[in-house]
Formats: structure tokens, sequence, C-alpha cells
């Protein structure tokens, strides 16, 4: 089949961060998420295939750029830590859980 594709060039850039970076930060910004779009085509391709819908990263710097880019660009995918699936597996002997509507304690 045809491979799923995001496009840049219509992308519309987010708005630009308060502060003492003004309109920079806006292009800086820009430019991330478009440095981001060969993963953004890539995990775009495996939720259209495949149905992924989660994105689990080993790395908290990679959550924390990967958040930001599915967001961006694949909002349909969530992101979570390995540890955060792992911790929220384990069920201790009488602890009382309640229930989550997304299922993850800490999804950002």
């Amino acid at each position: 089949g045809e491979a799923a594709t995001v496009s840049a060039s219509n992308a519309t850039p987010p708005p630009a961060l308060v502060g003492a970076y003004g309109a920079i930060s806006g292009q800086v910004e820009t430019l991330r998420m478009r440095g981001g779009l060969p993963r953004a085509n890539a995990v775009k391709y495996v939720h259209e295939k495949h149905g992924v819908n989660t994105l689990a990263c080993v790395c908290a710097i990679d959550r924390a750029t990967l958040t930001a880019l599915m967001n961006y660009w694949v909002p349909q995918v969530r992101v979570a830590g390995l540890s955060e699936l792992v911790g929220n597996a384990l069920v201790m002997e009488g602890e009382q859980r309640q229930e989550l509507e997304d299922g993850l304690r800490t999804l950002l």
C-alpha cells in the first residue's frame, strides 16, 4: 500500500511562546516540529496501517520531545514512558486503585 505522510509545507506553526524570545521562539518551534517530520511520518504510518495509538519511550528526554511532536503532527497517538507502563501494570497486594479514563497515571 501507499505510505501515509504528513506535509510540512502546509502545516500551521504553533503559536509563539510568550517571553523573552518573542516571535523568534515561534520560528524555532516551527523548525523543531519540521525536524521531527520523519519520525511523525513513521508514527502516522503505523497508526494508520496497524492502529497504533500509544508510543512507548525508554528515555524521558525522548518522551518529552516526542510528546510535543505527536501532539503537533499525529494527535491520535499518545506518548508514554516504559517505566510508567510497567508501574501502572503492577498492583500491590491490598492496593486500592481508582479507574482512570485514559488508563495511564502520568500521561502528558
